[in-house]
């Protein structure tokens, strides 16, 4: 890339980064530590669903880029290895980078 096209030094401009909604199904007991995680990961928009007594369904839309760096580990260390994710596409697909 050309860095003659960026903005000069001091310009203040906008950087996009795509984002993904994340769902995380884990035991209750678990809840605080994920969603102190979901917070610590720039996650936005945080809902919580009960599936039953013992489990919680967490749905959040975070950047790409803390989802593929160690998220995964982390989850399974909060969660002592009972917490499991899944990703898909979220709207918007991008969002102003913070």
């Amino acid at each position: 890339e050309d860095l003659n096209l960026w903005p000069p030094h001091g310009a203040r401009f906008k950087i996009m980064e795509p984002v993904v909604k994340v769902q995380i199904i884990a035991p209750v007991d678990y809840a605080g530590n994920i969603m102190e995680l979901i917070k610590r990961r720039r996650g936005k928009d945080l809902k919580t669903k009960t599936i039953d007594e013992a489990t919680w369904l967490f749905s959040s839309n975070m950047p790409w880029a803390e989802v593929v760096t160690d998220f995964y580990d982390e989850l399974k260390s909060t969660s002592a290895g009972f917490a499991s994710f899944d990703t898909s596409d979220a709207e918007p697909s991008i969002q102003e980078s913070n």
